[in-house]
């Protein structure tokens, strides 16, 4: 279930809400708007809580200067 959704950058933050016995778990998936079968990037943070959009840009900002712009 997607449930919120940030862009920047030509990326989209599109998060997926899995429930399961332990409660419910979201998996931060970050799609590119060119490929949206495979997450370029799925940010390891909070379980349970949503990334802002300031969380989100500060994100990418972080991952292209750690991977090339991406690639």
């Amino acid at each position: 279930m997607n449930l919120i959704k940030h862009t920047y950058k030509g990326l989209i933050y599109n998060p997926d809400l899995k429930i399961d016995k332990d409660g419910h778990n979201i998996i931060h998936n970050i799609y590119s708007k060119h490929n949206s079968y495979e997450p370029t990037y799925i940010y390891h943070g909070s379980r349970v809580d949503y990334m802002t959009k300031k969380q989100f840009i500060d994100y990418i900002n972080l991952m292209e200067k750690l991977t090339d712009n991406g690639r």
